[in-house]
């Protein structure tokens, strides 16, 4: 189960940057989670 917390004020500043970048705002834990699983296991 995922749990999201929707602030408000940053919903357009984030799809801006979506849009423009392809940044994805996440949390430092997700982040680090996320580049975890993308290295390979050798």
């Amino acid at each position: 189960m995922v749990n999201y917390l929707h602030d408000l004020s940053l919903i357009t500043r984030n799809q801006e940057r979506y849009a423009s970048k392809q940044t994805i705002a996440a949390s430092p834990e997700v982040t680090d989670l996320a580049q975890a699983a993308r290295k390979p296991t050798s």
